[in-house]
């Protein structure tokens, strides 16, 4: 066994050396990296405040004055902060790779660079200048070098492309030099029509032109930030002799927003060629291009800002809630405990969900379309006569609110529809029409139960062949049937399933004549309390059709699905049929 023994230390022994020499080998080529990899600027690059850059579009020079790079070469202009930014954060990031020693830099294409930048920091007295030659061998780099030193090295491609940079894209491109906070007002003059919006101080803007109304949130927010970071997509003549030929003489649109300062954009005709169109800003000489998407945007104003919403009242704030359908007229009104019940019946319950859901389906409606502005006749949009109409009573009974629906529009799936409280025709979708056609059986409470499942304790289900019982043991319901001796606990999701379908059960109609069954029934259900005091007594008839006939130990008499009845005894031997198994 002793050889054995060493035999295994060895082993062990030889991992060991193997997993040392190993590491010591990684470590190595980790540190041969790291030596092959310098700085790329002996300094960091953002303190510069200063450099020029050389490449095939040109030289250019950019200052710092304060916190603002602006271009002094080739032309006097504000510089894109991002873009100088981007530019400088890539060199003080960047690395040298490979350096190697040498004094022939022409065959490495540094005699006659690419592209150059100098670097300056006049603070600290720091330069740099940064020569880029052709490509390198290694997949994605090129050959570089540091004015002054007789030193070769590689450079990631990102950093040769960064020097590739025109007046374009050193250029401040932004059209309004302003802050979306600072907007106070705009206005969008555009195909004859004047469209003003102005921040009011409690910070909402409004519609003061063409006409006064609310604006809509979203898309004026939209729109300030379109204004905010709109950009020239191209640069063009920067002196014009004939603005005609841009189409400045008549303007395509002409936008003026008021920051700390009025800035007016004029618009001019389209480019023959791409999706742009000729601008220039008021009293500047430079002409520029802007996308169409922002064309298309401000020629959408002024239905696009306007707000959308149609009815602003809360369920709250309203005290009565008429809906009349044809011939059919419904009156609810809210009672002294906040609650919902029918004006003038109070032996009919409502459906409070379905209350409920009236008024989220007010509260979200939308208009699609603005179809006339103080029409002079409804009869053409079938308002003079609606088809269905909801009036709304605030609480102060001061100003009631009338949304009317008339015809579908020919061709499209929208209905005309108007509201007392604006002058104007609009579309809704035809598909929502149907939410506030309702009658009084709508709204009515079908179901047949009032009762919470907490009161439930005692559940017996009895037919010809079979009676079984659900009884509720502390917080444990059990199953009880005279065939089976044990009694199953039944989990708490599964009971919670059959509560709920008993509970949600509901009639399709009240027999109101008494009706006498022609068998006997075909399912007895008795519900009951924790002190055992009857909540429900119900037998079950079959009838000839897809209904069956409930009739409870009051008296009452009901037509329901029988699928539903079919589900809670379904649910019910469910639990005695898993035991039987």
């Amino acid at each position: 066994m002793t050889w054995k023994k060493t035999a295994i230390l060895g082993l062990i022994f030889l991992c060991a050396m193997a997993g040392y020499f190993a590491d010591s080998s990684r470590s190595r080529q980790r540190q041969l990296v790291k030596e092959r990899q310098n700085d790329l600027i002996p300094f960091d690059a953002e303190t510069a405040t200063r450099f020029t850059l050389i490449n095939a579009s040109g030289t250019y020079r950019l200052q710092k004055n304060g916190e603002v790079w602006f271009i002094t070469e080739p032309r006097q202009l504000q510089a894109d902060a991002d873009q100088v930014q981007s530019l400088l954060a890539n060199l003080s990031a960047a690395k040298q790779y490979d350096p190697v020693e040498s004094n022939d830099f022409a065959q490495y294409g540094l005699d006659k660079p690419r592209a150059s930048i100098l670097l300056e920091d006049p603070h600290t007295g720091a330069k740099a200048t940064l020569r880029v030659g052709l490509e390198s061998t290694a997949h994605d780099r090129f050959f570089a070098a540091l004015e002054g030193e007789k030193k070769v090295f590689t450079i990631a491609v990102h950093i040769k492309t960064a020097l590739e940079k025109n007046l374009y894209h050193l250029r401040d491109k932004k059209v309004f030099a302003i802050k979306k906070d600072r907007i106070a007002r705009v206005q969008i003059q555009c195909e004859g029509v004047l469209t003003a919006m102005q921040k009011m101080p409690d910070g909402k803007w409004q519609l003061q032109s063409p006409f006064m109304e609310e604006t809509d949130a979203p898309s004026v927010e939209n729109l300030l930030s379109t204004l905010e970071t709109l950009r020239a997509s191209s640069f063009l003549d920067d002196a014009p002799t004939t603005p005609g030929s841009f189409g400045f003489d008549k303007p395509r649109a002409v936008i003026a927003v008021q920051a700390d300062d009025l800035t007016t954009l004029i618009l001019g005709r389209a480019e023959k060629i791409g999706e742009r169109y000729f601008a220039r800003i008021k009293d500047a000489q430079t002409i520029f291009t802007i996308s169409e998407l922002f064309v298309n945007q401000i020629s959408a104003a002024p239905n696009s800002l306007r707000s959308r919403e149609i009815v602003k009242l809360k369920e709250s704030d309203i005290s009565e809630v008429k809906l009349i359908t044809g011939d059919n007229y419904i009156s609810v009104v809210k009672d002294e405990k906040g609650e919902w019940r029918l004006k003038d019946d109070d032996n009919v319950r409502l459906d409070r969900a379905r209350v409920r859901r009236l008024f989220a389906d007010l509260a979200s409606l939308r208009i699609a379309t603005f179809e006339a502005e103080h029409p002079r006749s409804l009869q053409p949009y079938g308002l003079d006569n609606p088809r269905a109409r909801v009036i709304l009573y605030p609480q102060n009974r001061e100003e009631r609110v009338v949304l009317s629906f008339g015809n579908q529009a020919e061709g499209r799936d929208v209905a005309y529809a108007a509201i007392s409280n604006r002058p104007i025709v609009f579309g809704v979708d035809w598909t929502r029409i149907g939410d506030f056609y309702l009658v009084k059986s709508d709204l009515e409470d079908r179901k047949i139960f009032e009762f919470e499942p907490s009161d439930i304790h005692h559940i017996r289900i009895k037919d010809k062949d079979f009676e079984g019982i659900l009884e509720k043991k502390g917080e444990r319901w059990l199953a009880i049937s005279n065939a089976v001796s044990k009694k199953p606990e039944i989990a708490p999701p599964q009971m919670m399933v059959l509560l709920n379908e008993i509970l949600n059960l509901e009639y399709e109609m009240e027999v109101q004549e008494p009706r006498t069954p022609k068998d006997a029934s075909i399912v007895d259900i008795k519900i009951s309390d924790k002190d055992a005091g009857e909540l429900a007594n119900i037998s079950v008839y079959m009838e000839d059709k897809p209904q069956v006939l409930l009739k409870t130990a009051g008296g009452k008499s009901y037509l329901v699905r029988r699928l539903e009845i079919e589900k809670i005894i379904k649910s019910f031997m469910g639990f005695f049929e898993k035991e039987k198994e």
